[in-house]
């Protein structure tokens, strides 16, 4: 098993990066990315971008630009190589998405068989939204990547130096990260509470939280004005409880997840269940006010709740083999059921689907 755990994830990875850059080929670069080279890219210094953040960007968090800065530095050479522009502007968003079963298995706790994390990482190299900004030179996909790690971080506490600087990162990815970072350290203080342990945290923990969250500020006050949208339906509440409602089965998961990790008393279990629950949570109620202000948000926006659907499913695939559950049918096929209905959101079977029909 364990030469297999080894072997697994890259052959997983490999038949990702060629499915992906297959069909990176046949999917022209459109307008977004475009502007985003074009404009963003080309058009600024790394400093520029680094100090004033990414112009002409409604989030202008730069890290994901910097990135394409490098490879502009090289482009002249990728050109010479034959690498189509299609492929190798969008190489930072594959090798996010693919960096995911890898980074499972290594980052993986104990509680976490090696086959629990292969099968996760596997499920979200071809969930819908990962792998359709897998495809974009956009930074949703490393956004997505940077949130499996935050969660991750959750199990630790960030108590380790190390997560200052990717709390930094993340919020130089997407200003929204700080309303992340905000249902993180509510999370991690109620998990507590509930299990009636003191609310106390390292310094390295209030380090990088208050670092991703001042990160995120700072970027979000350079982003534009809000863009103006004629629709008033879509800042209504019945939108937002009909986003909600799409997002139901992980919701409901979540929250059962919570009270099972909370009656048997699991502190790492129960945090990532209140993350995850709070991300669900908190986006539609983010859509409904920023919509009231005329701001468009559109379903890339929430591509961190795959991590949440992910992580809650490693969770659920804990607790199945946890003698607490073994020992009862009826909790065994509760799980089983909820864990189905939240895996189904993945829309893991359109990507199968589509592929299949090219």
């Amino acid at each position: 098993m364990k030469v297999m755990a080894k072997v697994i994830p890259w052959i997983g990875i490999g038949l990702f990066l060629v499915v992906a850059h297959h069909t990176a080929l046949h999917k022209p670069l459109w307008g977004d990315e475009t502007f985003g080279i074009q404009h963003t890219v080309e058009g600024a210094t790394p400093l520029s971008l680094i100090i004033n953040g990414a112009s002409g960007q409604g989030s202008p968090a730069p890290f994901y630009y910097l990135l394409l800065k490098m490879i502009s530095s090289v482009q002249p050479l990728l050109e010479k190589l034959s690498i189509p522009p299609e492929v190798y502007w969008r190489w930072p968003s594959m090798l996010a998405v693919a960096s995911i079963p890898f980074l499972l298995l290594r980052l993986s706790p104990i509680p976490y068989s090696a086959f629990i994390a292969v099968g996760g990482g596997f499920l979200i190299l071809f969930s819908r939204l990962p792998f359709e900004y897998a495809l974009e030179a956009r930074p949703y996909a490393l956004w997505f990547a940077e949130s499996v790690l935050l969660i991750y971080g959750s199990l630790s506490q960030y108590r380790h130096w190390i997560w200052i600087p990717i709390m930094a990162f993340l919020a130089a990815t997407a200003t929204a990260a700080i309303f992340q970072l905000g249902i993180v350290l509510l999370a991690l203080i109620l998990s507590r509470f509930l299990l009636d342990q003191p609310i106390r945290f390292s310094r390295n923990t209030w380090l990088a939280l208050s670092t991703g969250m001042t990160v995120a500020l700072y970027y979000g006050m350079q982003a534009p004005g809000m863009m103006s949208y004629t629709d008033p339906a879509w800042g209504t509440w019945p939108e937002y409880f009909r986003i909600a409602r799409s997002y139901a089965f992980p919701i409901l998961a979540s929250a059962a997840l919570c009270y099972w990790n909370w009656k048997d008393r699991h502190p790492n279990g129960l945090c990532i269940a209140l993350i995850s629950l709070g991300w669900f949570l908190m986006s539609p109620l983010i859509f409904y006010i920023t919509r009231q202000h005329g701001f468009f948000f559109s379903e890339r926006q929430y591509i961190y709740w795959a991590a949440g659907i992910l992580w809650i499913s490693m969770e659920y695939a804990r607790l199945l083999n946890s003698p607490a559950f073994k020992a009862s049918l009826a909790r065994r096929a509760s799980a089983l059921l909820l864990l189905a209905l939240c895996m189904i959101r993945l829309d893991i079977h359109k990507i199968i689907g589509r592929l299949l029909l090219k």
